[in-house]
């Protein structure tokens, strides 16, 4: 189905149409100004003719100025596009970290968004906005909602891609693996959200279902895993009310780690197991 036109739109076509046939009249008046001269013949008619061309011109100069100041708008928006592409992507797996960060459901599975808006603002006003000329600015200050809205939905297609390439490294960082494990969470169909550091009880990853709650502890480690983390993530599995409680990590987990973990009914394992999660906690969605 073709789009309907804007009213802007419509109103600047209006506003084309119209200097063309004034342009048009000018020009038939000046080819034949004898004739028509001859045909008026009187002073006064010829007075009343000049105050119609200067009537004429002055109304194509009102309709041309805000036509004219679109056309540079829009040539404006176009080369702004253009710089915009360039620094998204030149900070895309920045965008990307930092959206993951900031966009987290809450408790009660809710996602807020005004970190993430504050952060697209400061990163528009740092990145961006210093690279635009006079009219780029003008042109951002009329439409910086909307290039919000471009950048916004370039990282979150960005985003979903690298969640279907989720890949462990090990140049990782702490954090990072903790959201590379909520991300395999989220793979595996549940609701899964990264804790804050101030107060987490030894808790990194919450992961939800509606009748389900996992507790997870993510731990990046170059040596096995000790029982301190096993005795940590059992006191939250208490503090959160959840139904389970995880440890993950790259590495091998100690003698007395598997000790313990056996007795607190806490499950070790390494982050590839993450996407058969359901499996593991005898829950297979495929057995039902």
């Amino acid at each position: 189905m073709a789009r309907r036109r804007t009213k802007r739109e419509e109103r600047a076509i209006g506003s084309f149409f119209l200097i063309v046939l004034s342009l048009a009249a000018l020009g038939f008046i000046s080819r034949n100004w004898e004739a028509i001269w001859k045909a008026i013949g009187t002073p006064f008619v010829w007075s009343v003719g000049f105050i119609v061309c200067i009537i004429v011109l002055g109304a194509i100069i009102l309709v041309a100025r805000p036509l004219l100041a679109r056309l540079s708008e829009r040539r404006a928006l176009k080369t702004m596009s253009g710089k915009l592409e360039g620094v998204a992507e030149k900070h895309m797996v920045a965008l990307v970290r930092r959206r993951r960060q900031l966009v987290q459901a809450d408790a009660y599975g809710h996602t807020p968004m005004d970190a993430w808006t504050k952060e697209l603002i400061h990163f528009m006003n740092t990145q961006l906005r210093p690279l635009l000329n006079e009219a780029e600015e003008r042109a951002f200050a009329n439409h910086s909602a909307k290039v919000a809205y471009a950048i916004e939905t370039k990282v979150e297609e960005q985003a979903k891609t690298a969640m279907r390439d989720l890949a462990f490294s090990d140049n990782m960082k702490p954090r990072e693996y903790e959201h590379l494990c909520a991300d395999l969470l989220r793979e595996a169909g549940w609701s899964a959200r990264v804790t804050t550091h101030s107060r987490d009880f030894g808790v990194d990853v919450i992961a939800e279902k509606p009748d389900r709650r996992i507790v997870v502890q993510c731990k990046l480690y170059s040596s096995p895993v000790g029982l301190k983390a096993v005795q940590e993530i059992a006191a939250g599995k208490v503090h959160e009310l959840a139904n389970h409680a995880i440890v993950v990590s790259n590495r091998r987990f100690t003698t007395a780690a598997a000790q313990i973990a056996a007795t607190n009914g806490v499950l070790l394992l390494h982050h590839d197991d993450l996407t058969r999660i359901d499996q593991l906690l005898g829950h297979d969605p495929q057995a039902r």
